[in-house]
């Protein structure tokens, strides 16, 4: 399954294959069939992404403080090295999507497979799917109406999704 991420380190993006989501409990796995790309939440997170350490620190300052109360707990150098892994591990982007369900953890009663669902937050990445949790999902008429509607039009692909994403970013 392909899925958008980006290096915090040096703000690259890419799509990489990964494993296909697991559904934990109080979740729905959905295929999604639209993500949308914030200009303001994930422009900025790009854009910092893409900022030197200095940036990156004066962009994020409650992060910083999260750093320097680290450093006084368990030291600079652990510090530095949790710091750096998350730097250099990728991070998935998008909290914001739309599609169909296409399974349900045994503990979720209201939705089954072939419903329609938007779903924000936690989870809501952009990829071909998502786990994603229950408290994270709309399943209002007037979206469920619109994704119905919407989904009569040819599926967007997912390299043509990224090609959008890196001529905007």
């Amino acid at each position: 399954m392909e899925q958008l991420t980006q290096s915090l380190k040096d703000g690259a993006m890419q799509l990489l294959e990964v494993p296909f989501p697991a559904l934990s409990s109080g979740c729905v796995l959905v295929r999604n069939h639209f993500s949308v790309i914030s200009a303001g939440t994930e422009g900025k997170t790009i854009k910092d992404a893409r900022l030197g350490y200095i940036g990156k620190a004066r962009a994020r300052k409650e992060e910083l403080k999260k750093v320097m109360q680290s450093a006084r707990t368990i030291g600079l150098l652990n510090t530095y090295k949790m710091v750096m892994n998350k730097l250099e591990a990728p991070s998935a982007l998008g909290y914001s999507c739309a599609g169909e369900v296409i399974a349900v953890a045994s503990d979720v009663r209201d939705l089954r497979p072939g419903d329609f669902v938007a779903c924000g937050g936690a989870g809501a990445v952009h990829a071909e799917s998502a786990t994603v949790p229950l408290a994270a999902l709309n399943g209002s008429p007037a979206i469920l109406f619109a994704l119905v509607i919407i989904s009569k039009r040819p599926r967007l692909q997912w390299r043509s999704f990224l090609c959008q994403c890196r001529r905007r970013y």
